[in-house]
C-alpha cells in the first residue's frame, strides 16, 4: 500500500495524506467483513474525494512478525489471529492445524 509520509499528494481530484485520527473525521473504509475504529492520536491515511473524507488505514507496525503472504489480525488489547503460510492458524499464540478441526 502506498502511504505518503509527510505531505499531501494530489492525483487528479483525489488527495491522500497522513493525519492524526483526532484531527480529521471521515468514514472508515475497510475490506468486506472487517471493521475497526482507530485509537485517538494514531496516524491514519485519509483520502479526500470531493468534500468527503475516507479513512483508508492506520500507520502502525503489527505486534508480530509476518512472512510474505501471511495475514494477521490484532486488537489493541492483545488478541490476535495469524494465518501462516504452512496452513497453521495462531489464535492468541496458540497453534491450530487442520487435523485438530476433524
Amino acid at each position: 500500500m502506498w502511504i505518503p509520509k509527510t505531505i499531501s499528494t494530489t492525483f487528479d481530484k483525489l488527495t491522500a495524506s497522513v493525519v492524526s485520527s483526532d484531527t480529521i473525521s471521515g468514514e472508515t473504509v475497510t475490506p468486506y467483513g472487517i471493521a475497526y475504529v482507530p485509537q485517538k492520536g494514531e496516524k491514519a491515511v485519509s483520502l479526500q474525494i470531493g468534500n468527503s473524507n475516507y479513512m483508508i488505514g492506520v500507520c502502525k507496525t503489527p505486534p508480530f512478525e509476518l512472512s510474505e503472504g501471511e495475514i494477521g489480525l490484532y486488537s489493541s488489547g492483545g488478541a490476535s489471529i495469524i494465518l501462516k503460510n504452512d496452513g497453521k492458524v495462531l489464535i492468541n499464540g496458540r497453534e491450530f492445524t487442520e487435523s485438530e478441526g476433524e
